[in-house]
């Protein structure tokens, strides 16, 4: 049996604690809007100030990730500060470093290299940031982001070296963490970047295909639409929706009734009956859009109804209300903040095509009364002739 290899106990602290910082970062990301305030996009101050709170954070936590080694800290405040810059740029990077190097210069166990590690951190944190900003094809790139924390944590070491006194502490100092260090802080930015930018991928492919979904639902009921908003072509309209949104109901309503209801429910809210939903008049009243997770908000009048939420959204034709599009969600298939978003840019959408049919209709009504405005100054010419 080949022997188990000794691996140092200071590689694993770092290791266990790096794994919690990812976890806790990764649950933070998936509510943080990325694509608003990532590479790329012009944040606003607010934005920035989000991006500095999150990785400052990252970063303080990041100092008592490792042990007290000879009153210094072996740590991962290098991966908040170093992937702060290469997401945030130049600003994100400077600022996240500052704050957590001032915390790691001020806490109670600052030790005798604490101007150094505070210096290397902010170092770290704009370095990274510059990097970004001169090569921003290559911000997100694991790899990238490996060798500036190996060369952002050497330089760690070297301002320990350079700046500590004792010499022969300093000295003992960076033979203990100097190797976990360079290698955890490394490792650990590199996977932090690729976490990044999987999930800023990741949400590109949600837009993209929300948007290919809206598309295709707007080139399928471009036929319908053309007709005006009445009880066929909302029938039509409200099919196409169901089989492209997977919904468990879609309804079209004029301002005072039922168009076409397809889905669940369909054997109680008919087609031709007066308006009968609480949410649906309240929705026609205010002209605001809203989103009701319950069966009690929708207010259908049948008990047994399977409906179990509603995204009612107004059709607006100018200044004028022609009526609601409604989404129905059930207990197998409820509905979420994504659909309400798809539903009101149909919504805008059919408005904006039945408005451009208004206007063409218009344009034909004005040439044939041209047309016949001319016939009737020719037709008396030719007879007199």
């Amino acid at each position: 049996m080949l022997p188990v290899p000794y691996i140092p106990p200071l590689f694993i602290s770092l290791s266990e604690r790096f794994g919690l910082l990812l976890a806790g970062g990764f649950a933070i990301m998936m509510f943080v809007p990325l694509e608003k305030i990532g590479p790329g996009s012009k944040r606003s101050l607010p934005a920035m100030f989000v991006l500095v709170l999150l990785f400052s954070t990252f970063t303080i936590l990041g100092t008592y990730s490792g042990n007290i080694v000879f009153q210094s800290f072996a740590n991962l405040r290098a991966t908040g500060a170093i992937t702060a810059g290469l997401f945030g740029g130049p600003v994100v990077g400077f600022l996240t470093g500052l704050i957590g190097g001032s915390h790691r210069y001020l806490i109670d166990v600052g030790g005798f290299s604490a101007l150094p590690c505070a210096l290397a951190t902010v170092i770290e944190g704009a370095a990274a940031g510059i990097f970004a900003w001169r090569v921003p094809n290559r911000s997100l790139d694991w790899r990238a982001g490996f060798m500036v924390a190996v060369a952002g944590e050497c330089l760690h070491m070297v301002l320990v070296l350079g700046l500590s006194r004792p010499w022969s502490q300093a000295v003992q100092l960076v033979d203990v963490i100097g190797l976990p260090m360079i290698l955890i802080n490394s490792i650990g930015v590199a996977i932090f970047v690729q976490v990044l930018k999987v999930q800023l991928h990741f949400n590109d492919l949600r837009d993209s295909a929300k948007a290919r979904q809206v598309l295709s639902i707007v080139k399928q009921t471009l036929t319908y639409l053309r007709e005006g908003l009445n009880s066929e072509s909302a029938r039509a309209t409200a099919e196409i929706i169901l089989k492209e949104t997977g919904v468990a109901a879609v309804a079209l309503t004029s301002k005072d009734m039922v168009l076409a209801h397809v889905g669940l429910g369909e054997e109680h809210h008919l087609p031709g009956r007066p308006l009968a939903t609480r949410a649906t008049k309240s929705v026609l009243e205010t002209g605001l859009a809203t989103f009701v997770r319950d069966r009690q908000s929708i207010g259908c009048e049948k008990t047994s109804c399977p409906l179990t939420g509603a995204i009612i959204i107004p059709l607006l034709k100018g200044s004028d209300l022609l009526g609601c599009l409604k989404l129905y969600g059930s207990k197998k298939k409820p509905l979420d903040q994504t659909r309400f978003e798809l539903a009101k840019g149909l919504a805008d959408l059919f408005a904006t095509q039945l408005e451009l049919e208004d206007i063409g209709i218009k344009e034909r009504l004005l040439a044939n009364a041209e047309i016949r405005r001319l016939q009737a100054q020719i037709n008396p010419h030719f007879l007199f002739n």
